[in-house]
């Protein structure tokens, strides 16, 4: 079969990790059939639009970066019309597809309905956005607009069962199916027992995000864990808008030298080497869908402390890691506490191998492809 994926967010010139969990899904896709990708950027700056096309295997990307106009309509017909363009270069090159595949309803989601209208090629949606768990939406109209959309898709593929139930609270309904997160092949290599060692690593990866991944109440917890035992220290890792004034806090918060260390942004082998060094990882987010770090902790065969929200404690039990209530920084401190001391008692191989049997390449794409047959056949 011939797919092209619409994603909102994918890897591009200026930002290689943004939506980096589309092209996962995609290369498990290129894996069955070929797949095209079209991933729009309106930039500041550029004058003229410019047009970038990448091949990997059946895998084609076709970037179009184009002017970022202040107009908000303007805005909307330059996506238009990019958008128009792009995809007849892909009829052209490839000949109509079998089915369109977009990743989220807003907004590009419209583009696969009006591919609907216009060529008669069927589509799904997979949905990320966590908005649907806050009930976010800019206008009535705007979610109208999403269930028009949803309505007219033949399957819905939230990344977690958590946020299926949230759309269709929201109204959205439609055939849901819930299709997991991609995690790298490379996560389930060389699975070792957790070392045990007189200075423990807790890491925690994320976005510095403040209003979604609460680190101030992590570190806070941090903070009153080092005044009763010294045994550990925190790696924070990744970006973001709130990066600098976490560090700050921290800096407020005065813990023991080390305690707390930051290291940016890393690229996701170095994800993997510092899994690999840690005895577990962290995440006391207030909100989340199907947060990629836990896939790839799980992955690496280490157990996590983390809120139970959104699709978490679908990923969460006794067998890999603790839940705790959101924002309750009392429990978090207790289970941070008892992680420290039963790290090791947990079964890497064997968490590794249920992370494989959700997460890998292999397992999403076979799913992927039988929701495609029965799409197209239906």
């Amino acid at each position: 079969m011939h797919i092209v994926f619409l994603p909102a967010w994918y890897p591009h010139r200026n930002d290689d990790m943004e939506g980096l969990f589309v092209r996962k899904h995609a290369l498990a896709v290129a894996a069955h059939h070929q797949v095209d990708v079209l991933f729009l950027k309106a930039e500041p700056g550029i004058k003229e639009p410019q047009f970038e096309h990448l091949v990997h295997g059946n895998l084609r990307e076709h970037y179009i970066y184009y002017p970022r106009a202040n107009n908000k309509a303007l805005r909307i017909l330059r996506f238009l019309g990019m958008f128009r363009s792009g995809f007849r270069h892909i009829l052209q090159e490839s000949g109509k597809p079998d089915l369109v595949h977009a990743h989220v309803l807003d907004g590009i989601g419209l583009m696969a309905l009006w591919c609907n209208y216009r060529y008669h090629i069927p589509y799904v949606v997979t949905e990320h956005w966590s908005r649907y768990l806050r009930n976010d939406f800019k206008s009535e109209f705007h979610r109208l607009l999403a269930q028009w959309t949803a309505k007219k898709a033949r399957r819905i593929l939230p990344v977690s069962e958590n946020l299926g139930k949230a759309m269709r609270k929201c109204g959205i309904h439609g055939s849901y199916r819930q299709v997991s997160n991609v995690v790298d092949d490379f996560f389930f290599q060389d699975i070792v027992p957790a070392s045990i060692s007189n200075c423990k690593t807790i890491l925690h990866i994320c976005c510095f995000d403040e209003a979604a991944k609460n680190n101030f109440g992590l570190l806070r917890t941090i903070k009153k864990l080092s005044e009763t035992r010294s045994d550990f220290k925190l790696v924070m890792v990744g970006d973001g808008k709130d990066r600098a004034a976490t560090q700050e806090y921290a800096e407020q918060l005065q813990l023991p030298q080390n305690t707390v260390v930051f290291v940016g942004k890393l690229q996701p082998p170095e994800i993997k080497r510092a899994l690999d060094e840690c005895s577990f990882s962290v995440l006391f987010s207030n909100y989340e869908n199907q947060p990629v770090v836990i896939c790839e902790s799980l992955a690496c065969g280490k157990p996590v402390v983390a809120t139970q929200v959104g699709g978490i404690p679908e990923l969460i039990d006794e067998t890999n890691g603790i839940t705790v209530p959101v924002q309750d920084e009392t429990a978090l401190y207790h289970s941070l506490n008892r992680m420290l001391d039963t790290y090791a008692d947990y079964a890497p191989q064997a968490i590794s191998r249920r992370a494989y049997a959700k997460f890998s390449f292999e397992e999403v794409g076979n799913q992927l492809d039988k929701i495609y047959l029965q799409t197209v056949n239906a």
